[in-house]
C-alpha cells in the first residue's frame, strides 16, 4: 500500500502544474478545480475526517460547470441549474457511497467534452488534439471510478495503475496549452 500512497501523492502534485500552464485559456477553471481537488481531498480527510468522495463529488460538479464557462466569464444559473444543485446537495446527504454520484457527474462531463470535440470537427473540419487527450483523460476517470466501485482487489489495483497513467496526461497538459497551433489538425472535407 506504500507504493499506492506514493502514486496518489505524485499525482496530486502533477495535476497542480497544468493550472499554471493553462492560465488565461478557456480551460483554466477546469484545470484549477482538477488540480486543487486532490490536495483539498487529502487535507479534508486528514484534518476533518470527511466522508470519502465528498470533495470529489463537489469538484466533479464544479468541473462540469467550468466547462460551460468556456465562452463566458460568469456563471448564469437557470432554474434547472438551481434544481440540479439542490438535488446534488440532497444526494450528498442521503447517498452513502458518493463515488456513484461522482461517476454520474463525470458521465455528464464526458458528454460535454465530446460536444466540445465534435462541434469544431463538424463546423470547420478541425480536430484539436488537446481536447482528444482531455476526452481520453475523462474516459480513464470513468473507467477508474467504475472499476473502483466494483470493490474487487483487482479493481483497486487497476485504479492505482490508472492514476499512475494519468500522471503522464498531467505532464501533457503541463506542456501544451489549449490554443497551441501544433495541436490543431485541419481535416480535409
Amino acid at each position: 500500500m506504500y507504493l499506492a500512497s506514493i502514486i496518489v501523492y505524485i499525482s496530486s502534485i502533477a495535476w497542480i502544474f497544468p493550472i499554471f500552464r493553462q492560465y488565461n485559456t478557456k480551460m483554466f477553471y477546469f484545470f484549477l478545480v482538477l488540480g486543487l481537488s486532490d490536495p483539498i481531498n487529502i487535507l479534508c480527510i486528514w484534518v476533518l475526517n470527511t466522508k470519502p468522495g465528498l470533495i470529489y463529488s463537489i469538484a466533479a460538479l464544479q468541473l462540469f460547470y467550468s466547462l460551460n464557462l468556456r465562452d463566458r466569464k460568469e456563471i448564469r444559473l437557470s432554474y434547472a441549474d438551481l434544481l440540479f444543485v439542490v438535488l446534488f446537495l440532497l444526494m450528498i446527504i442521503f447517498i452513502s457511497e458518493l463515488f456513484y454520484l461522482t461517476t454520474a457527474i463525470h458521465i455528464l462531463i464526458l458528454a460535454r467534452i465530446v460536444q466540445i470535440v465534435i462541434m469544431p470537427l463538424h463546423q470547420r473540419s478541425e480536430l484539436n488534439i488537446f481536447y482528444l487527450v482531455l476526452l481520453f483523460y475523462e474516459i480513464t476517470v470513468l473507467i477508474k471510478l467504475s472499476v473502483y466501485l466494483s470493490g474487487t482487489d483487482a479493481g483497486i489495483l487497476f485504479a492505482y495503475i490508472t492514476i499512475a497513467f494519468q500522471i503522464l496526461i498531467a505532464v501533457f497538459f503541463t506542456v501544451f496549452k489549449e490554443n497551441n497551433p501544433r495541436l490543431l489538425l485541419k481535416l480535409k472535407s
